[in-house]
């Protein structure tokens, strides 16, 4: 049987997001969006494996610290698990634009998630968004907010 892969994007998918040109910098800036960690339970109880993949720049722009963010999702982490609702793991990446390719929407925190678990093997495809199938042992399903 397959295991199946589930990435999310963090802002604007688990969390509300921070106002344009803010950023989500400590734990009390952080709010669930209604009814998240019912439908990440739902993923798990399905047999889905929920990955987060987000950019964070504030960490490059030095709004926040690296700190500052495993703060974060630790205890976002925490909150989710008392609902039963467990994410598996989470990449960032806290650079600034066109200073890396794990950069969304580049394939760069896919790959790292890819090497992460197993050697998944990751084809992306399409213009501007992410789309991906895997062909190993895992199944995809992907929410990005545009």
């Amino acid at each position: 049987m397959l295991n199946k892969v589930v990435f999310v994007d963090r802002d604007g998918v688990i969390n509300k997001k921070a106002a344009e040109h803010d950023y989500i910098k400590n734990w009390q800036e952080f709010r669930f969006l209604p009814d998240v960690a019912k439908a990440i339970k739902l993923l798990n109880q399905s047999g889905f494996i929920v990955i987060i993949v987000s950019n964070q720049r504030g960490i490059a722009r030095g709004i926040m610290t690296e700190n500052d963010l495993k703060d974060i999702h630790q205890k976002m982490c925490c909150k989710l698990k008392q609902e039963s609702a467990i994410i598996t793991d989470i990449f960032v990446c806290p650079h600034n634009n066109n200073e890396c390719k794990c950069r969304k929407p580049q394939t760069g925190l896919f790959l790292q998630a890819a090497r992460g678990w197993g050697g998944l093997t990751i084809m992306a495809e399409g213009k501007g968004r992410c789309v991906f199938s895997l062909r190993t042992r895992y199944r995809l399903l992907l929410l990005m907010k545009n």
